[in-house]
């Protein structure tokens, strides 16, 4: 892996390079940046330190570090960081023939890949340009990947892992785009961004009192057309989605042992203790002191 600043934008000279083999690369800035748009060949990306500002295939987009972007081979990319700001941007390019195995090896019989060892898929797919959440395995594969000095062998094998975590969860979020009721599919891809932001903005802002109208508003939708819409994928409603995230929130504090549960109560937005009491009763089957107890039970004792 190569830890860098970002690509020089002056060295572009409006042609993509060729690419002989996978590259890794870690970028970093702490300056305003931009880098002219271009084309890609397969390219995960992802911003593990701040949101960078985007546009892909000439439509405005934010990457932060809970989801990524898997372009397609000619898709375009143009980086457009405005606030001097410290950034990491992780970006790994991929050969389509590397791609077209991993994928191969994920989708292909037994039989298939011992009578053809050396084959590949038939048709390359195209990955939808919409963000995909991470899952655990993918996040641990990158953070090894990232941190680690490992020998080439190691690193093709980590990429051969995410290439096949990102099919899974490309196969989950082509349910969801299923799930909403749009005649093209660029339709359901512009709802999928949609919701996708509302559900981006609900993490950065958990601690405040978001309304569904409030969210319905940020990505630009009609609130009942946002409601239904929300259900649909999601299957529940933004406000319960939005609630158990601040139950998910009030845990973690719990757990930290630094605040106590009226703290937490008020923090994560919540009006009333007892309410906020009942709702994690109800939810995780023991009452928010319980989790307090628990984080003192693991301090360590020096005496």
């Amino acid at each position: 892996m190569l830890i860098c600043s970002m690509p020089d934008p002056l060295l572009y000279n409006g042609q993509p390079a060729p690419l002989s083999t996978n590259r890794v690369m870690l970028g970093r800035t702490q300056e305003a940046y931009c880098y002219p748009s271009h084309r890609t060949p397969y390219l995960f990306i992802t911003n593990p330190t701040n949101k960078g500002e985007y546009s892909i295939n000439n439509r405005p987009t934010q990457i932060g570090s809970r989801f990524f972007y898997f372009l397609n081979p000619d898709d375009t990319l143009e980086i457009r960081f405005r606030e001097a700001i410290s950034r990491e941007t992780l970006l790994i390019l991929f050969t389509e023939s590397f791609v077209g195995g991993s994928l191969r090896a994920l989708t292909a019989s037994h039989a298939a890949q011992l009578d053809n060892p050396v084959g590949t898929i038939d048709r390359y797919p195209r990955w939808p340009a919409i963000p995909m959440p991470f899952i655990d395995s993918l996040q641990s594969v990158l953070q090894t990947l990232v941190v680690s000095a490992l020998p080439s062998e190691e690193v093709q094998a980590l990429l051969f892992e995410v290439v096949q975590n990102a099919a899974v969860i490309h196969d989950e979020t082509q349910r969801q785009l299923s799930c909403l009721q749009a005649v093209r599919q660029s339709t359901k891809e512009e709802l999928y961004r949609r919701l996708f932001h509302s559900v981006d903005y609900m993490q950065d802002n958990v601690t405040q009192p978001l309304t569904v109208e409030h969210m319905a508003r940020e990505v630009g939708m009609n609130t009942f057309h946002f409601l239904a819409t929300f259900k649909s994928v999601y299957q529940t409603t933004p406000h319960q989605f939005f609630r158990e995230l601040k139950l998910q929130k009030a845990i973690q504090l719990l757990r930290s042992g630094q605040y106590t549960v009226s703290d937490v109560c008020y923090l994560v937005g919540f009006d009333s203790v007892s309410s906020f009491s009942l709702l994690v009763k109800k939810r995780f089957s023991i009452p928010p002191s319980a989790f307090v107890k628990e984080s003192e039970t693991q301090k360590p004792n020096f005496r």
